[in-house]
């Protein structure tokens, strides 16, 4: 494809979207900062202060990647596995990177294979996140989400909302792999209790469940539309596929800027379907 983008033999055979593609091949390790800053930079508030839980200062400082090994069934040979028992390749098992703190996961093992800090554009789109986590934090607080996908797209999603302060009542995937619920314990351990956790689940499943949960918001693919009409309830599109809007190979969700996407159109989300319902027109928040 012209331009150097991703080809769609390459987007069928990874099964992610053209933006995750994207997203791995413009990440860059630079030891030099950038020297001038960008325009847009003084439009949003900025936190880059803020500790990551994995630096000095930060809430569970010392816990790298390694914590993370719960998401390898050990029983089972993989491919990382075999390149470090034969080769002694490191093995790092993470999560997708959704969200600050799983991101901040991905920086550290980045800082750790070559040896050279996080690019100063990297720090700039976290602390924009984290800024915008503080200005919207009052209209997704507590707000109850139905979340459904692949398992690991699932339980990056839970990460985040976590974050968010949204609650993921209901985590659902066709996946078979029996450790959706361990996994989700080891990344929400504070919100497992509150979870209905469905492995090998289809739609049927969720709607029951819902009927229960009083959930505020669908978030997955499209083919969970009819779900998130049936409840009366938006859908965030996220995943694949994304059949029935334009530009779903474009959706990013992955790293700092993804994760800001993201959170934008959960939160207006949110806020159109308040206003839609509400009996007073209004147009300021």
């Amino acid at each position: 494809m012209a331009g150097g983008g991703a080809t769609l033999e390459e987007i069928k055979l990874s099964g992610r979207s053209k933006a995750t593609i994207e997203f791995g091949r413009t990440l860059q390790v630079n030891p030099h900062p950038d020297p001038l800053p960008s325009r847009g930079e003084g439009t949003s508030g900025n936190l880059p202060n803020i500790p990551s839980p994995l630096r000095s200062g930060g809430k569970g400082q010392g816990e790298g990647p390694q914590k993370r090994k719960f998401l390898n069934n050990q029983d089972i040979q993989t491919a990382g596995k075999w390149l470090w028992e034969c080769f002694r390749v490191p093995d790092y098992i993470l999560g997708l990177p959704i969200g600050v703190h799983e991101t901040d996961l991905f920086f550290h093992v980045l800082e750790e294979i070559s040896g050279l800090p996080t690019p100063s554009k990297y720090e700039m789109e976290r602390g924009r996140l984290i800024d915008s986590y503080v200005d919207a934090h009052k209209y997704v607080f507590q707000k109850r989400a139905i979340v459904y996908g692949e398992e690991d797209l699932v339980i990056g999603l839970a990460s985040f909302l976590s974050e968010i302060g949204i609650i993921p009542v209901i985590c659902a995937s066709g996946g078979q792999s029996g450790r959706l619920k361990h996994c989700l314990s080891a990344v929400v351990p504070g919100l497992i209790s509150e979870i209905s956790v469905c492995d090998d689940a289809d739609f049927m499943d969720m709607a029951e469940k819902a009927e229960s949960m009083s959930p505020d918001l669908v978030i997955g693919n499209s083919k969970g539309y009819f779900l998130a009409r049936k409840l009366g309830i938006p859908l965030v599109r996220v995943g694949f596929p994304i059949h029935d809007r334009i530009g779903g190979q474009r959706l990013l969700h992955l790293g700092y800027r993804g994760a800001q996407r993201l959170f934008d159109d959960i939160t207006n989300t949110l806020l159109r379907e308040k206003q839609d319902k509400s009996e007073v027109g209004y147009s300021y928040m």
